[in-house]
C-alpha cells in the first residue's frame, strides 16, 4: 500500500450519489476540501446487516464540510445505486470495475469474490498521502476516529486564506441580494422579496461553509480567530434575512399581522449584524478581535428605524410637552389602531438609494 507522505495517484471513476450518475476526478477536488477514500470489499458484503452497513460512520464523516468521502470498489455503477437505496447512503460510490484504482493504491485483493481490500486513504489539499490503514481481512473495520484525528491534524495557510477570500466574495453577494429583497419589501411586492431574500440567505450559507473552511485549516491562532469573525457576521446576518423572508411570506399569503409581528422581530435581528459590522477585508488580517475599543468590521450601513419603518405601536408616543393638541379618541378621523401600517412604515426612494449606495462601498475586499 501506499505510504503517508507519497503523492495520491489520480483517477477518474464513474459512480452514483443520491441515486444520480456522476463522474467524479480527484484532481477537481484537490484544494477545496480534504479526500477520504474508503476502499471497500463489495456492495452488501458479509459486514452489512439488515440495517447496517460497512460505510454509515463515513457516511455520516462525510457531511463535513471540509471534507469529501468517496466509497470504492469493483462493482457497477447499478450495484452501486441498488446498495445507496437500500441503506440510504449519501456518500459518492465509485466504480472501479477494472480495479485500476485499488491496484495503483496497493489494495487489491487475491479473493475473486471480492477484489478490493478493506482500505482507508487521507488525501490533503495538495494530494499528499497523510494517513493509511488497510485491513487484515475482509471482517477488519477501520478506527473511525483515528481516520477523524488524521483528518483534523491537516492546515494550510493559503488554502485557509483563498477560503476566507472566497467567502467574503460570496457575502458581498448576498448583502446585494439583501438589497434587492428590501426594496421589493418597500414596494409591498412580497413574491420578489421573499425570492430575493431566500436567495440571500443561500449565498451567506456558502459563505459561512468557506468561513468554516478557513478556520479549519488556519495554521495560526490570531488569523483563525479573524475567520471565525467572519462566520459569525454571517450568521448573524443571516437570522435576520431569515425573518425578513419569512415576513414578506406572511404578507403574501395574507397574514398582515404576523409579517408585522415578524418584521419587528428582524429589526434586533438585522441590528446586531449591523452592529457586528461585515467581515474584515482579507487584506486588513489578522485583526485583534479582543479589543473591543476597535470596530469589528465595517457596518452594514443599514439605519433600520429608516429603512425597516416603526410600526405605530413602535413610535414615540407624544406628551404633553410636545403638542397642545387634544389627543384623538376613539372613533376619531386621526385614531390609528396599534396594528395599522400607514404609509411611513414603507421605505422610500432616497432610504433606498442610501442604503444600496452605503453597502455597495462596503465590500469586504478592499483594502
Amino acid at each position: 500500500m501506499l505510504g503517508e507522505g507519497t503523492e495520491a495517484p489520480t483517477f477518474e471513476l464513474p459512480g452514483v450519489v443520491e441515486g444520480r450518475p456522476v463522474r467524479v476526478r480527484l484532481d477537481s477536488l484537490l484544494g477545496e476540501s480534504v479526500v477520504v477514500l474508503v476502499f471497500y470489499p463489495a456492495d452488501f458484503n458479509p459486514s452489512c446487516t439488515d440495517e447496517t452497513t460497512d460505510l454509515d460512520e463515513f457516511d455520516v464523516f462525510g457531511m463535513q464540510s471540509d471534507a469529501t468521502v468517496l466509497g470504492v470498489s469493483g462493482d457497477s455503477v447499478y450495484s452501486h445505486r441498488a446498495f445507496a437505496d437500500a441503506y440510504d447512503l449519501r456518500l459518492p460510490l465509485l466504480a472501479d470495475v477494472d480495479g485500476e484504482v485499488a491496484r495503483s493504491y496497493g489494495v487489491t485483493a487475491e479473493d475473486g469474490r471480492y477484489p478490493t481490500r478493506r482500505a482507508v486513504v487521507v488525501i490533503d489539499h495538495e494530494g499528499q498521502v497523510t494517513y493509511t490503514w488497510v485491513g487484515a481481512d475482509i471482517e477488519d473495520r477501520p478506527d473511525v476516529e483515528a481516520v477523524q484525528t488524521a483528518f483534523a491534524g491537516i492546515d494550510d495557510a493559503n488554502l485557509a486564506e483563498t477560503q476566507y477570500r472566497e467567502g467574503c466574495d460570496r457575502y458581498d453577494e448576498a448583502t446585494e441580494m439583501f438589497v434587492e429583497g428590501v426594496e421589493a419589501y418597500r414596494r409591498r411586492e412580497w413574491v420578489l422579496a421573499r425570492g430575493a431574500f431566500d436567495e440571500s440567505r443561500a449565498v451567506l450559507s456558502t459563505a459561512a461553509e468557506q468561513f468554516e473552511r478557513a478556520v479549519r485549516f488556519s495554521e495560526v491562532d490570531e488569523m483563525a480567530a479573524s475567520f471565525e469573525q467572519g462566520r459569525a457576521v454571517t450568521e448573524k446576518l443571516d437570522r435576520g434575512v431569515a425573518l425578513l423572508a419569512d415576513a414578506a411570506a406572511a404578507h403574501a399569503n395574507g397574514d398582515p399581522q404576523r409579517g408585522e409581528s415578524l418584521r419587528r422581530e428582524a429589526k434586533p435581528a438585522l441590528g446586531a449584524a449591523s452592529e457586528r459590522g461585515a467581515p474584515h477585508s482579507p487584506g486588513a488580517l489578522p485583526v485583534d478581535t479582543d479589543d473591543q475599543s476597535e470596530s469589528t468590521g465595517r457596518a452594514l450601513g443599514i439605519d433600520l428605524e429608516t429603512e425597516l419603518g416603526a410600526t405605530p405601536d413602535e413610535r414615540p408616543r407624544p406628551t404633553d410637552d410636545d403638542t397642545d393638541e387634544t389627543p384623538a379618541t376613539e372613533g376619531s378621523e386621526t385614531a390609528e389602531p396599534a396594528d395599522t401600517i400607514d404609509e411611513d412604515d414603507n421605505l422610500d426612494e432616497n432610504d433606498i438609494d442610501a442604503l444600496t449606495a452605503e453597502i455597495e462601498t462596503q465590500d469586504v475586499n478592499e483594502g
